[in-house]
Formats: structure tokens, sequence, C-alpha cells
């Protein structure tokens, strides 16, 4: 067999390993977040620093976010075009605890900034046309929260105000608050909860515009070094939930559950742990659904080993987690989730402080309009099986060497005596030193590849007898290459043509099985 079409045929076993590696990151690129919610699509930008807000309204859906000094307002339709848009100034350019409501006829958003030590609440109204009617400020708000598409909730000094714009009603509690407040909609009314300054978190509810007493929820407690950041609650049948985000020496990724029965009489608390996900961060209320429903930020290992950061929604159910189901896909880190009537935002930094915001949905018109296939995860699964292959002929020297020296070495001692062995014992020795050497690559694959990585094989390799199949006919190939090249001029050392064949063999191979575990 000619050289060139050995070359040609090693040429086509390459394109035929890139081939496989780019449908295998092509099928994973090509899948949505999850059944239950459909592919991503890009509405804005901006320099975010609190979470957007997203509420129905009619037909359509409002959104918020800030961006530096400027609230940017957007009118969409539920597959996220955009209807209308107007910018309002911030006044600051840190905006905290962003609010969004419609009363059935007006827009109003409110947020809070800090102006010389006093904390300030931001209000402006606009029509349906997003042009601003009204604009106010109330001083010494501490927080506030959002509860529902018309109702949010306001901490000043002693008190706590639940205010509903449609009725115009609010519902005052006096509370011992020193912060953390947070709320949420349930199938009665509103539960809100708080932290108190004797460190315990305390809630009341809210039916037909009365307010209950306030009652113990529990104590969480927590570590010298460690600050909580960030809360939010939820209640089922028979227990509450309050979400406890913490950060340790500036480390985020941590929340505690503080779980409370309804009827007073007990609570636990511990960390908050998603299947096999522990990383948590930025968890949002939900109105009350089959459960006490939140979504987060959460760590997830997508396709078979790429680590990213994606929103996650989940349900509590009688003191346990009942389902859960990834929001979001994107490689970016992902952050500042909200939701309204199916729908949510969310947020991926891309660099210089500004982020990218997203609109995904679980209606199926949404799902069918942009599940489909895109060039963007064409090209990055090409993309992909590029740094594939770099980072297999990297692997060279990490695996490749461990059957190349052991081989190299017999070889060379086959050069330095083949002048005294006959022309069959010559052809003997030199397939004798490459399938034990094919033997080694054999033990290599198996315990890198199908012991320390077994579950991360997947497809046609997915067994140990598979691998060692594709193995064995890559070896095969690169020793008829060898043997035939040495065969022609057996005067040549042989040490040539068999650190020629091995080198290939090992390139192919490591070609075909790293991208696997990378």
């Amino acid at each position: 067999m000619k050289k060139q079409s050995f070359r040609l045929a090693f040429g086509i076993m390459l394109i035929l390993i890139l081939i496989f590696h780019f449908f295998q990151n092509y099928n994973i690129k090509i899948q949505p977040p999850s059944n239950k919610w459909g592919k991503e699509v890009l509405i804005s930008q901006g320099r975010i620093k609190s979470h957007p807000k997203i509420i129905k309204v009619n037909d359509n859906y409002v959104l918020a976010h800030d961006d530096g000094d400027k609230i940017r307002v957007f009118i969409l339709d539920k597959l996220g075009n955009k209807l209308k848009e107007q910018t309002v100034e911030a006044n600051d350019t840190l905006v905290r605890n962003l609010n969004l409501l419609y009363d059935g006829k007006n827009i109003y958003i409110n947020w809070i900034i800090t102006n010389n030590g006093v904390k300030i609440l931001n209000n402006i109204k606009l029509d349906d046309s997003l042009k601003s009617v009204e604009s106010w400020y109330e001083k010494d708000i501490d927080e506030s929260v959002q509860i529902d598409n018309d109702v949010f909730a306001i901490s000043s000094g002693n008190k706590i105000e639940v205010r509903n714009i449609r009725t115009n009603e609010t519902t005052s509690v006096k509370a011992d608050i020193s912060g953390y407040l947070t709320a949420a909609k349930t199938k009665e009314g509103y539960i809100v909860a708080f932290l108190d300054n004797d460190q315990n978190f305390k809630y009341f509810t809210i039916v037909n515009s009365r307010a209950s007493s306030v009652m113990p929820a529990g104590r969480v407690n927590k570590d010298n070094f460690e600050v909580f950041n960030g809360t939010a609650i939820g209640v089922d049948d028979k227990y509450g939930y309050i979400l406890i985000e913490s950060k340790n020496r500036g480390q985020f990724g941590k929340v505690k559950i503080l779980s409370f029965k309804l009827d007073g009489s007990g609570y636990q608390t511990k960390d908050l742990n998603i299947d096999f996900i522990n990383y948590i961060y930025n968890p949002i209320s939900l109105p009350q659904g089959d459960g006490a429903e939140f979504m987060a930020g959460s760590e997830r290992i997508y396709g078979k080993k790429n680590a990213q950061y994606d929103i996650i929604d989940f349900v509590f159910k009688d003191g346990k987690i009942s389902e859960y189901n990834f929001v979001t896909r994107t490689k970016e880190a992902t952050v500042f989730p909200a939701w309204a009537d199916g729908t949510a935002i969310f947020c991926d930094y891309f660099g210089n402080d500004k982020y990218n915001v997203y609109m995904t949905s679980m209606d199926d018109s949404f799902k069918e309009r942009f599940n489909g296939i895109r060039s963007s995860e064409v090209k990055e699964a090409a993309g992909d099986t590029l740094v594939q292959a770099i980072y297999s002929l990297a692997y060279l020297f990490v695996l490749g060497m461990r059957w190349i020296l052991i081989g190299e070495v017999l070889a060379s001692t086959m050069t330095l005596f083949a002048h005294a062995l006959t022309r069959g014992k010559k052809k003997i020795f030199f397939s004798a030193t490459y399938i034990f050497t094919a033997l080694i690559k054999l033990y290599v694959i198996n315990k890198v590849f199908y012991t320390q990585y077994r579950g991360l094989m997947s497809g046609v390799l997915s067994t140990p007898a598979a691998g060692a199949a594709a193995a064995l006919i890559l070896s095969f190939v690169t020793f008829l290459y060898g043997y035939i090249e040495y065969n022609r001029d057996m005067d040549s050392m042989p040490i040539i043509s068999y650190t020629k064949s091995v080198l290939i063999d090992a390139v192919l191979t490591l070609m075909l099985f790293v991208p696997f575990i990378f």
C-alpha cells in the first residue's frame, strides 16, 4: 500500500473523529434549558446592580431594569418583541430594590437610592405609552420588596407597610425589624418576613387587607465571618420556607433554608441543596402554586462535564423539594432572575460591569418560535470541537507518553541489535514491540477513561469493550503503516518507522478519547 493511501486513510480517520465530537457537542448545544423552559431571547443590556422586574399587563409584559444612573422600561409581547421602550432618570448609579407595578391603568416604578446618608424611595408613574405622568419621593425608607403586580411592601423604622396601588389600601404592621425584608403571594393573600433586632426571623400574613399578628419563624445562626446577603420566602399548606443567601469572607454560593411549621410547632435550619447542586445564589420568591416556589442561580453541569452558572426553579412541598427545572443554559455567569406569569428574565455578565438581559418562557408558542437550531449553536459546537482537539494534542505529553516511552525503549533496543537479526526476526521483533505498546495503551485508556472518568464516557464509547475495540482498530491501522514502511527498507533503523506509527496512533487515540473528559 502506498504512503499516499495511508495518509489519506489517516486524514479520513481524523476527520471522522472530529465530526463525531462535533455532533456530540452539537447535540448538547441545541438543547433547551429543560422541557419546561424555552431558549433565551436577548432583550437589552446595561450596567445592572439590582434584580430586574417583569409584570404581565393584559396580553403583554412590562420589563424594567437599571442601567447605571437610568432605569430602562420596555413593553414586550409574549415573544420578547419590543413594542415600546422608555428611559427614566434613576438619580443615582446604585439602584436598590427596584419594583414594577400596575394599577389597571398606569405603570409605577419605584426604587431606593441613598442621598447624603438618607435612604429615599423614588417613585414614577407612567401611562400605557410609557410617558411620565408624575414623580415623587419618600424619605427614610429602609427596604422595599415587590409582592404582586399591584402590591409591594416597605420598611421604615419599626414599621412595615404593605401597599396595594390598585385599591389604594395600606396595611401597617409594627415590627422590630433590622432588615432582610421579604414577601410572597400566597393562595389566601400575602406573607411577609423579616429579621428582627435579636437576629430572629419573624413573619405575618395578610388576608383581605387584614394583617395577622407577628409570629416567630425561627433563628438562623451564622459564623463570625458570615454575612446575610438576601432572603426569599414561600409557603405550602403546612410549612413556610425562608431562604437566606449568605457570604463568608466575601465568598457567595451558600443558601440556608429555614423551614417552619405554620402551626408554630417548630422549625429547622440547614444548608440548601437541590439534588446534587450545593452552589446556590440570588434566590427570589414566586407566587405559591402546588407548593412554595422559588428561583435562584445555581451551578450546573451542562452536557456531561462543563460547569456553568444557570437559573433554576424549584418547589418545596411538605418540607422537601418536589420538583426543579433549569430555566437558563447560557455559558456566561447568570444572575438576577425575575418572573411573571410563566415568563422569566435573567442577566448574563459579559464584561466592564455590563450585563445582557434575556427573556425565556414556558409558553408553547415561545418554545415553538425559539427552540429551533441556531447558527450560534453550530458555531459554538465547532469552537468547542476545535478547543478539544487542541487539548487532545496537549495530552500527548500527559497521557500518550505513558505508553509511547515504553515502546520507544523497546524500539531502541531492537535498533541496537537489528544488525545481528535476520529479516524474519526483525519483522517479529517490530511486530512484538508494537503489539506490546498497543497493550500498554489499552491499559492506560482503560485506567484513565473507563475507571477514573468512567461517568463521562457516553454514546458508542460508553463501555470499556467499545473503547478497547476502537483503540485496537487505530493501533492496527497505524501498525500496518509502520510495518509496511519498515519492510520496504529493513536496513534502516526500525525506531524511525516505529516512532512515526506510534505517534500517529497516539494522536488519533487521544483525539478520540480526550474530548470526553475535557
